[in-house]
């Protein structure tokens, strides 16, 4: 297991967005777990909760890259 906080992540492609607050890597069942906090009031959740998922797609496709390696 393999766990980063509040520092960047290294991957083999250069990603601008690399810091999410919290990346949990498991490796023995190849899964990754990125966490980024927001403290929002609730109506606008849905609207946070897609712009972070595609704020953070690139570092997730290289997470993923890393993992079947």
């Amino acid at each position: 297991m393999i766990l980063h906080w509040d520092r960047c992540t290294s991957t083999d492609k250069t990603i601008v967005l690399n810091r999410t607050d919290i990346v949990l890597i498991y490796t023995e069942n190849k899964t990754a777990l990125l966490t980024d906090k927001a403290v929002l009031l609730i109506h606008f959740l849905p609207k946070i909760e897609t712009e972070k998922i595609t704020k953070y797609e690139n570092f997730a496709l290289e997470i993923k890259k890393y993992l079947e390696v």
